[in-house]
């Protein structure tokens, strides 16, 4: 029969082959799971063709950023997300309401901290056809001014 010591010596013995094994599984899974899978084009990054309305051209979209399904999800979320604001509480869509035409129906918008602006959130309608933004003119879509 054999002694509470006999057995505590062979548990000590399979330890470091227990650790052994544990170590060799783990880093075969970390293995397997950071290898990169392959490129699959889903529905979601197929090119699609925008429902433009009647009598309206079709806008000119660079050939580096054609709308996929991902594109236009993506949009969205950084649209409705206050994580570009200065300070992470207003978002565009706080001031351009899809209820109101994409604009807040107010002289002067209002800005971070419940403060007025100096401007009204025009609508972003059709801002697709524009090359400048703002009244005067004050962002350009080719510079990369901002």
């Amino acid at each position: 029969m054999k002694t509470t010591i006999d057995n505590l010596y062979s548990i000590q013995t399979l330890l470091p082959i227990g650790r052994r094994v544990l170590m060799l599984l783990l880093l075969s899974i970390f293995i397997v799971a950071c290898q990169k899978d392959p490129a699959i084009e889903e529905p979601e990054d197929e090119v699609i063709t925008l429902q433009v309305p009647k009598g309206f051209p079709y806008p000119k979209i660079p050939d580096d950023n054609q709308p996929t399904r991902n594109r236009i999800d993506l949009g969205k979320k950084i649209f409705f997300d206050p994580i570009l604001s200065r300070d992470s509480t207003i978002s565009c869509g706080s001031c351009h309401l899809t209820d109101k035409k994409f604009t807040d129906s107010l002289q002067f918008s209002v800005g971070i901290g419940g403060k007025l602006t100096t401007r009204n959130s025009m609508t972003i309608l059709n801002t697709a056809y524009q090359p400048n933004m703002f009244w005067d003119g004050g962002y350009h879509r080719s510079s990369n001014k901002y």
